[in-house]
């Protein structure tokens, strides 16, 4: 853990600066630009209220739920503190809906509840194959219904 949660700290700028202070780093200009944007990002979820769609949005399909808060991606070499401050930024995230994995295993994961929806649909009675359907839209529901956020670590392009 990179900081004793009993302490009050009443912001992620202020974990940062209390780490740096008590395991001896030195401030890095860099990280204290992720720290404001990890911030704001925070802010935003605090705020966020998904609208639900009204029956009559519904019934003549009118508008569409709007997405939430864009997410913050971090890249950079190894040992520039992006592991750190993804872990203070998932301790000092509210709420129990909250998931920090690997980015394999949550693939591996989703995956899996794939292919679990697409078991529950029927097969075509001439070709034993599925029906057409996109089990990725009721994977993604039960996800954002049972996790508000995921902090994906390791996600690699190639």
């Amino acid at each position: 853990m990179l900081f004793d949660r009993a302490r009050s700290i009443s912001s992620l700028s202020d974990a940062y600066e209390s780490t740096i202070i008590e395991k001896g780093l030195r401030s890095d200009p860099h990280q204290k630009n992720v720290v404001a944007k990890l911030e704001h990002f925070h802010d935003r979820l605090q705020r966020y209220q998904p609208r639900e769609p009204s029956i009559l949005d519904k019934v003549f399909g009118g508008k569409k739920r709007t997405g939430g808060p864009k997410g913050v991606y971090l890249y950079g070499t190894v040992g520039t503190g992006k592991t750190m401050l993804m872990d203070m930024f998932y301790q000092n995230a509210d709420g129990e809906k909250k998931l920090r994995t690997h980015f394999n295993s949550f693939m591996l994961d989703v995956h899996a509840r794939i292919h679990e929806v697409k078991k529950t649909v029927p097969k075509h009675q001439r070709h034993n194959k599925s029906n057409p359907f996109d089990p990725i839209a009721p994977v993604a529901t039960k996800s954002a219904r049972t996790r508000g956020s995921y902090a994906l670590m390791n996600f690699r392009f190639v």
